[in-house]
């Protein structure tokens, strides 16, 4: 066989065995990873999971600061709901990463049974509510939440003295309003969008009007060694009586040169 072949292969190889691995290390950030371990402030290690919100929209839009806003104060919102039927966890909902690549995304992180309710009950409010008219939305995400099996945790934990009557009420409130105005806002989960029949990339969308910026197409024309072209109506024609005066001097500088 060709050693050059031989060689070139050689090189392939070591670049997909070894050089590659190093190179998607050197770009993967920590916080890409679905699980982290954190340490409190008195030492002790707690493990936090991962939710990854994105937004629904156009490509090359940009994003209103109220939409952001929306988005994560009602996932802290909801964050701290489900926490009051965790006693005791003691962690706080954090952002991990924000990115605007394809879609804006935003990576909260937070106490891993918390953000597991979390993103279940999200996946199965929008299963039951992603045929539903605008009209009747926030109406809709209250019927989804009792058909999912969270009106009865509720019940539960209050009959467990988990909560009281007065924070069970509460709950109710602020997880269906903040459910809402994620999905008013066009907000979405990944599990939400991968492998389902209807995608919310593709219904959801933020409420406000979008801005879309556009390349702008200029015609580059050339010039003949960069000189700016001039326009013919600028350069002024020179006239008759001036061509003829010139002929005149160029003949009578001839015959004063002839004569001498």
């Amino acid at each position: 066989m060709n050693r050059k072949l031989l060689s070139d292969v050689d090189v392939g190889a070591y670049n997909v065995i070894f050089v590659m691995p190093k190179l998607r290390e050197l770009l993967t950030r920590d916080t890409d990873k679905g699980e982290l371990v954190i340490a409190d402030a008195q030492g002790v290690e707690r493990e936090i999971r991962r939710v990854r919100v994105l937004i629904a929209e156009k490509e090359r839009s940009l994003t209103d600061p109220q939409i952001v806003i929306n988005v994560i104060r009602s996932m802290d919102e909801l964050y701290g709901s489900l926490s009051s039927l965790h006693p005791d966890m003691g962690v706080s909902l954090a952002i991990g990463s924000i990115d605007s690549g394809g879609a804006k995304s935003f990576d909260f992180f937070g106490a891993g049974v918390v953000m597991d309710d979390m993103s279940t009950l999200l996946v199965n409010v929008w299963d039951r509510v992603k045929y539903s008219p605008e009209e009747n939305f926030r109406y809709q995400i209250e019927v989804a939440m009792m058909a999912a099996g969270f009106v009865s945790r509720i019940k539960e934990a209050q009959a467990q003295q988990i909560i009281g009557e007065e924070l069970a009420q509460r709950t109710m409130r602020v997880v269906a309003k903040s459910i809402e105005t994620l999905f008013r806002s066009g907000a979405y989960t990944e599990e939400m969008d991968a492998g389902r029949e209807v995608r919310a990339s593709n219904v959801l969308k933020p409420r406000t009007q979008l801005i879309e910026f556009k390349h702008e197409d200029r015609a580059d024309v050339k010039r003949d060694d960069a000189r700016p072209a001039l326009d013919a109506a600028a350069v002024p024609m020179p006239k008759a009586a001036d061509i003829l005066r010139d002929l005149q001097d160029q003949l009578d500088l001839k015959e004063t040169a002839e004569a001498a």
